[in-house]
């Protein structure tokens, strides 16, 4: 059913036995000091085993896949590095009966940074670009996946220091 004030949806659970089953899996290659290659996926299977269906909410495989180059010291800067991530995140195809499954996405993140001194402190800087390319897309796990999409492109400034 639905909410009569709002028109969302009004979901009613109750607790029974389930089964979880999945992985998680990272490798990394690092063919020079400069050069870094990671990639992880993970799964899980979720089932209700007292009616004999899939849990709600149980995200689809999920892959991400990166390429890290990292420079030398330039004077005051240190540990410079660039990197380009990819995010692939099939569509769920074991549905609970009230579920909704938005169609599987790709996207694109890039990430650079670097440190350096500032009165004595070491003070680093990243940037991240999530969504490169700004893809319209809805994540399984969002409870607004029906009605909005997921954040387009954003830009994410981080500057911290030990103190």
């Amino acid at each position: 059913g639905s909410d009569p004030e709002s028109g969302f949806p009004v979901f009613q659970y109750t607790q029974g036995n389930a089964r979880l089953a999945g992985f998680e899996a990272v490798a990394e290659f690092h063919p020079a000091t400069w050069l870094h290659f990671r990639t992880t996926a993970d799964y899980v299977h979720g089932q209700n085993t007292d009616l004999d269906q899939p849990l709600p909410f149980v995200p689809p495989l999920r892959a991400t896949y990166a390429v890290r180059f990292e420079g030398d010291d330039i004077g005051p800067v240190s540990g410079p590095y660039f990197s380009i991530q990819g995010e692939t995140n099939l569509k769920q195809t074991r549905l609970a009966p009230d579920d909704v499954a938005p169609e599987g996405t790709t996207l694109l993140h890039l990430g650079g940074g670097f440190s350096g001194s500032v009165g004595g402190r070491t003070v680093t800087l990243d940037v991240q670009v999530r969504n490169l390319l700004d893809m319209p897309y809805a994540s399984f796990l969002s409870r607004y996946k029906t009605y909005a999409l997921d954040p387009g492109r954003n830009v994410i400034v981080r500057v911290s220091s030990a103190f």
